[in-house]
């Protein structure tokens, strides 16, 4: 990986000297998952997905039968649970909300969906917020509810979501608040 600096708007300077000239400049930081600020999720055992890389060390991990529990029940958790079903794993999802996606769906839509997800063997705890991922010896067995239940499990897959990386856009003194502030034509500071 290389750092970049970019002077004066014009030339794009890579740390190890080469340069780009460029009338336009497109940048396309990407996002990296939102971990929440819970107790044990670097614990072996805690995934992520954003890279086929991820999907890859996740699927390896999960043996038929195995416990998991997905924290998040957007679309990121829905696909995610449901492949992990169907391959076999006792899949627990977990939505802090009163119904499955709350910002796209009405209750009776996430009704329909919740049915369709049940059937799929997925067990579904909707107002359930994680309270933190619990382990020993280095490792996940289990997740623990603000309410106190306990989740016992070998596998937990964050799917809350994810985050735009400004940390270039930052650096390179863009205007930056949730994401890179950019006009209606899509130009940045």
């Amino acid at each position: 990986t290389h750092r970049y600096t970019l002077f004066p708007y014009t030339t794009l300077f890579r740390s190890d000297g080469r340069q780009f000239a460029f009338d336009r400049l497109v940048l396309t930081p990407g996002s990296h998952p939102f971990v929440p600020p819970l107790e044990g999720t670097t614990l072996r055992g805690v995934f992520t997905l954003r890279t086929s890389r991820d999907a890859e060390a996740l699927l390896a991990a999960v043996a038929a039968g195995g416990r998991v529990v997905c924290i998040g029940g957007g679309v990121l958790g829905l696909e995610t649970a449901g492949a992990l079903a169907r391959r076999g794993a006792d899949v627990t999802l977990l939505e802090s909300h009163e119904w499955l996606m709350p910002r796209q769906l009405n209750r009776h839509a996430a009704m329909r969906l919740e049915e369709a997800v049940q059937g799929l063997g997925i067990r579904l705890r909707k107002e359930a917020r994680t309270a933190a991922i619990v382990g020993e010896d280095g490792a996940a067995h289990g997740v623990r509810l603000a309410d106190g239940t306990y989740l016992r499990c070998e596998i937990v897959v964050i799917t809350t979501g994810v985050r735009p990386n400004t940390s270039l856009a930052r650096r390179l003194g863009l205007d930056v608040a949730n994401g890179i502030i950019v006009d209606s034509h899509m130009r940045t500071s």
